[in-house]
């Protein structure tokens, strides 16, 4: 396909269509938000109302049952501002979303299908409803390792039910901000010197940015291991070390959905102040937060239980 009038104007009802999906369920977002908010507050009243003779008590003999009355009435509050935080985060990802959806598409057709199935790829994901059409794949998402590995022609990605293998015939790239398809191309297609100076300048930036639209097949080879319980990435300087580690962190808990690892488990060690501000964004950017992240020397002055510590010298 090529990339001509009937091609844009396909792509910009795509696009409308999604951004508009997204505000739906924005809006849905923001309603229970508000609602367990609402829920949240009543249910702080009850135990302010109905525990105060409990925890008065807890340091008499009959403290043990006023200790198990008052966890009834603080469990439930306690779920309840998960479940708002879990909603305040899919606000978060909604927003971001509206702004530039996607970033990629793939026509891939499964080898028992007929036709090429159009798979647009994002920093999240966005479906129809829970057992319908999925309008975005999260770029962690199985499938979307196609993108990142093969040109057009056979293809295959790595599933949970066993390896998928099928056919690739396009490879699409999208410049979206505030909604508005600025260009697209395909990435079989030489790019021009327009597009290519564009994707440049996205990198000159005070903070590192997050990468899923350049990411190289080694590099997500490395990003999408699960063999091997202890990874070593080395590189000389520059060439993308830290990058890679931080968007395996992301995928380490994008699987975390079906393996129980989180935000709490992964905890990233920068060298210095400067350079822990300087990749304070990425993660972010991926919609993974409250990612645990200290300096080293922070770690060994806690260690060492406050002892003085001659930091290292820059000559």
């Amino acid at each position: 396909m090529g990339n001509n009038q009937t091609e844009k104007a396909f792509e910009e009802k795509r696009l409308a269509q999604t951004i508009s999906l997204a505000e739906e369920q924005l809006k849905q977002a923001k309603e229970a938000a508000d609602k367990k908010k609402s829920e949240i507050i009543e249910a702080k009243k009850d135990v302010r109302e109905n525990t105060e003779h409990g925890i008065t008590s807890l340091y008499t003999s009959d403290g043990f049952e006023a200790l198990v009355e008052l966890s009834q009435y603080i469990n439930p509050v306690t779920d309840k501002i998960i479940d708002y935080e879990e909603e305040e985060h899919k606000i978060l990802l909604l927003e971001k979303m509206i702004k530039s959806p996607y970033f990629a598409r793939i026509d891939f057709k499964f080898d028992d299908e007929d036709e090429f199935e159009k798979i647009y790829i994002g920093r999240s994901s966005l479906r129809k409803n829970s057992y319908q059409e999925m309008y975005v794949y999260d770029w962690r998402s199985p499938i979307a390792s196609v993108f990142y590995r093969f040109m057009t022609g056979e293809a295959f990605y790595d599933a949970p039910c066993g390896r998928v293998t099928g056919e690739l015939n396009l490879k699409r790239q999208y410049e979206i901000k505030n909604g508005i398809l600025e260009y697209f191309f395909d990435s079989d297609v030489q790019i021009v010197d327009e597009f290519l100076r564009q994707l440049l300048s996205q990198n000159t930036t005070a903070k590192m940015k997050a990468i899923v639209e350049t990411i190289q097949h080694e590099q997500d080879v490395v990003i999408r291991d699960m063999e091997n319980d202890l990874l070593m990435v080395q590189g000389v300087a520059g060439s993308g070390k830290t990058s890679i580690a931080l968007h395996r962190a992301a995928y380490l808990m994008y699987q975390g959905l079906q393996t129980k690892l989180s935000a709490n488990n992964i905890m990233i060690i920068s060298p210095n102040s400067i350079f822990e501000q300087y990749i304070s964004n990425v993660l972010p950017e991926l919609g993974e937060d409250n990612v645990i992240s200290s300096v080293f020397e922070d770690i060994l002055s806690e260690l060492l239980n406050g002892r003085k510590i001659q930091s290292r010298m820059i000559f």
